[in-house]
């Protein structure tokens, strides 16, 4: 049976407060727990979070679970004074090399039995000889000798979705995992502490890496042909005043460092590789909108490429402005009725003659109560001048939505392709250098991001 939950009113000021702002969404716009019924089929659970070490991801968690939680940090969460305050008023316990390790196993077992929950960064470095090298299999088996059935100590893998700072819209999710009785593997290893650590330790690098919010194969190679391709034009740009030579960038693909990181990164941080996957993906977007508005330019005709050309579409696009804004404004009473008409009447085979009879009768109609009314307002005269302009207007507002379609436009896009290709070109320098930082923030991988092509001697 669970021991009693420890009162909220118990828990020190600071940990409340803390906890209380957080859930203000003032940083996190929202903060969703998954499979939270899980915590409560042990007495004691130890929560183990699948993510790099970050204060953000702790304060969620706390923020997210109503049983108190006593946080172990490392050295990297503390460094900064923010993170020193937090600590402190969470109550965490900051773990060094002259942590006292024994004072450290007591504080714990003694949360533990008080209804609270233990919870620690899986990549947690080692801090002292008694916690040693796999500080969750080693917290878990040395507090599995003292809890010894099997439904009373369980280990929890916590997966953690945590947006990117330019992300911060999404919601955070939290999932936890299924229960890993540290009690089971002791037993199975007959009370020896290192055969159980070692069974401990690969059911946990298993949950590990079926991160829930993991992306899927299809999705990943989504991922790995955008950064390609983005990769490939960036070199391609570098190499355009190169001389020929022996490499070229089409025969180059992603090196196995990167591959590496995306790989390791799914299990670990997959926030990371769909935001990554959204800025690639919007790149792709505007490249795709670039080739657009570049291919309606060369496909517009010899007018562009003359210079004369190009000062009659833009004359007569400053100069018809008035023109179509009065026509447009005869005929916005016109358009509403065809509109209407367009709405109520959908026959499933029209009749050309009779669709075309009732638009000419909407639009007679229109012109007919414009005319009636001018007529009351500013007499006969104006009247029957003002019919005139009506079918006039109306033919050079036809005549100008043209214009703008088939050369105002092409115009337009002509001036911006310039524009829009430097932008393109800093836009992918941006994800390159983002993806690199990222890449050689990860010793284990670091490395080029592209490989192959002919070899140089």
């Amino acid at each position: 049976m669970p021991p009693p939950m420890a009162n909220p009113t118990d828990l020190p000021f600071g940990y409340r407060l803390l906890r209380s702002l957080v859930r203000l969404r003032l940083y996190f716009r929202s903060v969703r727990l998954l499979e939270a019924e899980r915590l409560s089929q042990t007495r004691a659970a130890i929560l183990t979070v699948n993510s790099a070490e970050s204060l953000a991801t702790a304060l969620a968690l706390t923020a997210a679970l109503e049983p108190p939680l006593l946080w172990m940090f490392g050295r990297e969460a503390t460094e900064s004074a923010g993170g020193r305050l937090a600590a402190r008023l969470l109550g965490a316990v900051t773990l060094s090399e002259a942590t006292d390790s024994a004072r450290v196993f007591e504080q714990i077992s003694d949360a533990l039995r008080t209804g609270r929950r233990v919870a620690l960064f899986a990549t947690l470095p080692a801090t002292s000889e008694a916690l040693g090298a796999s500080l969750p299999v080693k917290l878990s088996i040395g507090l599995g000798q003292q809890w010894t059935e099997p439904a009373e100590l369980a280990v929890f893998p916590v997966d953690v979705f945590a947006p990117p700072p330019r992300f911060r819209k999404w919601e955070t999710l939290i999932a936890v995992g299924s229960a890993i009785y540290p009690a089971e593997h002791l037993h199975r290893a007959e009370g020896n502490p290192a055969t159980a650590a070692g069974s401990l330790s690969a059911a946990l690098k298993n949950a590990y890496e079926l991160n829930a919010f993991r992306l899927f194969p299809s999705q990943l190679d989504a991922l790995r042909s955008g950064l390609e391709d983005l990769l490939r034009a960036d070199l391609r740009d570098e190499w355009a005043g190169r001389p020929d030579g022996r490499q070229r960038w089409e025969d180059f693909e992603l090196s196995r460092f990167l591959r590496g990181w995306i790989e390791q990164t799914n299990a670990r941080d997959p926030a990371r590789l769909v935001a990554l996957s959204e800025s690639v993906a919007r790149y792709r977007r505007a490249r795709r909108q670039w080739s657009e508005r570049r291919f309606a330019v060369e496909s517009a005709g010899d007018w562009i490429a003359s210079p004369l050309g190009q000062v009659a579409a833009g004359a007569e696009t400053l100069a018809g402005l008035p023109v179509a804004l009065y026509g447009w404004l005869n005929h916005w009473s016109a358009l509403l009725g065809l509109r209407a008409l367009r709405r109520s009447r959908k026959p499933e085979n029209p009749d050309p003659p009779v669709e075309w009879t009732y638009r000419g009768m909407v639009v007679l109609a229109a012109y007919a109560a414009q005319i009636v009314l001018c007529d009351r307002w500013l007499g006969r005269a104006a009247a029957g001048y003002y019919a005139l302009t009506l079918p006039v207007s109306g033919a050079y507002l036809w005549r100008y939505v043209r214009l703008w379609q088939s050369r105002t436009r092409r115009l337009l896009f002509k001036l911006w392709i310039p524009t829009g290709a430097r932008r393109l070109h800093d836009r992918r320098r941006r994800l390159a250098l983002q993806l690199d930082r990222q890449v050689v923030s990860e010793p284990a991988i670091a490395g080029a991001a592209l490989t192959g092509g002919a070899r140089l001697p």
